[in-house]
């Protein structure tokens, strides 16, 4: 099972609720930026850059890995030929007239990202060739949008399948995986269905807000709870993968309605249960331990001045009190903390202060 998710088609990563969903649900989270733009704010938005300089986001920089020096000439010559057959098969959907071609939209693709290993092997040359390539101004080059966007999809699923990396590709729209999703990429279709089934699992048991999450607090906030996030996650997949196994589609959306709905309940119970428990260090849970604590120091007699005030009698008042504190904090990590959903409630409780 995946646990990091690597970005495409776009370097830049926008400021939505589908980037915080993508930052909370997964451990790692890659986008495809060569070594020299990765702090660069005049291609990348200053939340960008700190995502990266907090590694929330790592970087896949193609050049490393698309080199003699990292993988054999048959791998090589592989990744560059797959594509190109996949361009020039006949059903491939732009029209195959270059005047046509010329007129079409483009995508703007750094040069770094498209492989170039010898005179031989150059993917420019040939997209060039077949009249893909509309302008050159390096280090971005103009390529027709789908043969952009199918390259990026194709150099997604590559990179994810890289053993220091082992992320599945991901775009803020699942449905863009249809048309850019190649007849080479394995089991295409299926990642599809399982993006889509996720994005709306998600939207329900995991909302979040549209504005960027401070990303010091998130940062702080999935290093105390990845535990949590690991079991979550496996039994949010673990659903995905069995609602999947039904091919009655109308049957498996009534599963998959059946399973937020019971999921939101539990959430909701559990949520409203250490609420009456006290939660949180709130105002609740500051008058429990102070009442605790005056309760034994009323038992003090008011005529000892504090120089004559029994130890023993100060040591109960603190201990009732961390008796208190203890018992909240003993059921709000350990209360919830074998539930598979902690994850998602702790999210509520402390990132959006539900």
């Amino acid at each position: 099972m995946a646990r990091n998710v690597i970005y495409f088609p776009y370097m830049e990563l926008l400021e939505d609720q589908w980037l915080n969903q993508v930052l909370l649900y997964w451990d790692d989270v890659y986008s495809i930026i060569p070594s020299n733009y990765k702090s660069n704010t005049f291609v990348l938005s200053d939340y960008t850059v700190k995502l990266i300089r907090e590694e929330l986001v790592k970087t896949f920089n193609p050049d490393d890995y698309l080199n003699p020096d990292y993988l054999s000439e048959k791998k090589l010559y592989n990744f560059y030929n797959l594509f190109l057959d996949h361009v020039k098969r006949e059903e491939y959907p732009v029209p195959n007239d270059t005047k046509i071609r010329s007129m079409l939209p483009t995508l703007s693709v750094h040069m770094d990202k498209l492989a170039y290993y010898n005179e031989e092997q150059n993917i420019l040359r040939d997209l060039d060739k077949l009249g893909l390539v509309k302008e050159k101004n390096f280090p971005w080059i103009e390529v027709e949008e789908y043969t952009a966007k199918s390259y990026i999809a194709y150099l997604a699923a590559f990179g994810g399948e890289l053993p220091e990396i082992q992320a599945s590709p991901v775009t803020n729209d699942p449905k863009e995986l249809k048309p850019y999703t190649p007849s080479y990429y394995q089991n295409g279709q299926i990642k599809i269905e399982k993006d889509e089934m996720r994005t709306t699992i998600l939207d329900n048991i995991l909302p979040t807000p549209n504005d960027p999450i401070d990303i010091e607090i998130l940062k702080k906030f999935k290093n105390r709870h990845s535990d949590d996030l690991i079991e979550f996650r496996k039994y949010i997949e673990s659903e995905i993968h069995d609602l999947l196994k039904e091919r009655d589609l109308s049957y498996r959306n009534e599963l998959k309605e059946d399973f937020v709905v019971e999921t939101q309940d539990r959430i909701n119970e559990i949520s409203e249960s250490m609420k009456k428990k006290g939660w949180k260090i709130n105002k609740g849970m500051c008058l429990n331990i102070v009442g605790a604590i005056l309760d034994s120091v009323n038992a003090i007699p008011a005529s000892l001045d504090y120089h004559h005030i029994n130890p023993l009698l100060l040591g109960k008042a603190v201990l009732n009190g961390a008796k208190t504190i203890y018992e909240v904090y003993n059921y709000n990590n350990n209360g919830i903390k074998d539930d598979d959903l902690a994850y998602a409630i702790y999210c509520k409780k402390e990132l959006f202060k539900d």
